[in-house]
């Protein structure tokens, strides 16, 4: 029996014995050979993650937090706070705080269906709104506040 990966893959009760192991071995062999992958010299990418497996610090030196959730909440680099998170009780964002540029606040409104249908910013100005359709991911019109915004 030969290992042909476009055809299903099954080990019946009956297939026992020498038979059974070397095509266990055969495909073990040829999964550790497709995994297998050799980074260029060139890369120079690090990245470390948590236990969860969330990205808690990347290439450029920023460095990621999360709540118990799993929700990113804050963003730093160097020490310095580059921006925040703040969810509500059903786990979505309700608010995105840049501390680079701290007029840079936007607050999300959600519908029953959890689409955002505004935002606003930290002053409670209007900023964008949005309209869906029958589907979740179907926006029908956007309006910001700059002229020439809106989306249909």
């Amino acid at each position: 029996m030969s290992f042909r990966p476009k055809s299903p893959f099954l080990l019946s009760q009956e297939s026992t014995g020498p038979k059974r192991r070397n095509l266990l071995k055969n495909v073990i062999a040829r999964i550790k050979y497709l995994r297998a992958y050799k980074a260029p010299r060139q890369s120079h990418l690090l990245s470390f993650r948590a236990q969860r497996g969330n990205l808690t610090k990347d290439e450029r030196g920023y460095e990621y937090e999360y709540d118990y959730e799993n929700r990113i909440v804050k963003i730093t680099k160097n020490s310095q706070t580059k921006a925040e998170f703040a969810y509500d009780a059903l786990g979505r964002r309700i608010q995105k705080k840049d501390l680079i540029d701290p007029n840079n606040t936007t607050r999300y409104y959600y519908n029953y269906n959890w689409q955002v249908l505004a935002e606003y910013d930290g002053a409670g100005s209007y900023k964008k709104l949005f309209i869906y359709g029958n589907y979740i991911d179907e926006v029908l019109y956007t309006q910001g506040t700059n002229p020439g915004t809106r989306r249909y």
